[in-house]
């Protein structure tokens, strides 16, 4: 008998058979909310029923359920964050301490992690087994050389989104998330099928409620973009949410679709900026970004250069211009842009 795509075999159904059945079904539910035992439950009862007479059944059964439930649904409204396929992606370069230390406090969180990417990129001695050891569930992407802050997100995401991730969590190594954060971010993200990406209030860390970023400003004239509400102490001023020009992208969660639409990070950017052009990218293509101060996130700035290291300060200034010409000012403001200075400027408040 086949009915509504369902194909049911002749089979003998009693208690056992039954039984089996209804608890495969408790445990699909689990899996589909993304619990971690539910999914390794799930797949080893599967695998019992492999060679089992209930095992085509039951499998047509959970495959009619996925047609009624895509990725993403659930029942229960109070579980529906853990449902939707998230991928933290997280870029790591001769720093995996740091990083471990990271992962540690994404795990701390309690929040079910369906992926976590790292990209190590080109470390010297290599941190996978440093973090195979730690994070065993981690999947690990290892490239050859360093390929930037850009070239390493953009492995990352390139393999979370052929793993079916729905949203992308970008998050530095030197970040610390909160608890609330990915539920903030991610409910944020639903209010909206327009918004593209949200990202949290981020303090600088080890210091109490110092603010460096509720988001950016971008001039349209001079191309400069500053960190809002840096150097300020968080006294409720910042406590709603708003919409953004550009993010800071120490913490970004991105909607994979709207990924896929705007395109990836600019790599020549290397490292400073490939958020912005990636965020001005999208408001062209008309999609929003939002600011969410129920999400927290502690940065520890400039720890894989330095604060003034050469390098970045060559980084910062030659980004600048990379932006001005991928986004020009309307008419005749680029001349005016151009005539008063502002190519020789690196605007370190651009980037922490």
């Amino acid at each position: 008998m086949q009915q509504a795509g369902l194909r049911i075999e002749s089979v003998g159904f009693g208690y056992y058979e039954g039984f089996t059945l209804l608890r495969s079904l408790r445990y699909w539910r689990e899996a589909r909310r993304g619990t971690a035992a539910g999914r390794e439950i799930f797949e080893r009862r599967l695998h019992r029923l492999r060679h089992a007479r209930l095992a085509r059944p039951i499998r047509s059964l959970f495959g009619l359920l996925e047609r009624f439930q895509p990725p993403g649904a659930c029942c229960n409204p109070a579980h529906r964050c853990a449902c939707v396929m998230i991928a933290t992606i997280v870029v790591t370069w001769n720093q995996t301490e740091l990083t471990l230390q990271c992962l540690t406090r994404l795990v701390e969180t309690g929040f079910p992690q369906n992926q976590i990417w790292v990209v190590d990129n080109g470390s010297e001695p290599s941190a996978a087994p440093l973090l195979r050891e730690r994070f065993p569930h981690t999947k690990i992407i290892r490239l050859d050389d360093n390929q930037g802050f850009a070239g390493g997100m953009n492995a990352g995401v390139s393999a979370a989104l052929l793993s079916r991730a729905q949203t992308l969590f970008l998050l530095n190594n030197d970040a610390m998330v909160e608890p609330q954060t990915i539920p903030a971010l991610q409910a944020a993200l639903e209010e909206d099928s327009r918004i593209a990406a949200v990202s949290p209030k981020v303090y600088y860390d080890n210091t109490p409620h110092l603010i460096q970023s509720i988001g950016l400003r971008v001039d349209p004239n001079s191309g400069e973009a500053r960190m809002l509400g840096s150097g300020e102490a968080d006294c409720g001023q910042y406590d709603q949410p708003a919409d953004r020009e550009a993010l800071f992208g120490c913490a970004m969660l991105i909607r994979a679709s709207a990924w896929e639409q705007v395109g990836p990070f600019w790599e020549p950017f290397f490292s400073y900026g490939e958020e912005i052009d990636w965020c001005l990218r999208a408001r062209k293509q008309g999609w929003r970004l939002r600011y969410v101060p129920g999400a927290v996130v502690w940065h520890r700035t400039s720890s894989s250069l330095g604060a003034d290291a050469p390098l970045k300060v060559y980084l910062m200034a030659r980004n600048r211009l990379y932006l001005r010409s991928r986004h020009p000012p309307a008419g005749l403001a680029w001349l005016v842009w151009a005539g008063t200075g502002h190519l020789s400027q690196p605007a370190r408040s651009q980037y922490a």
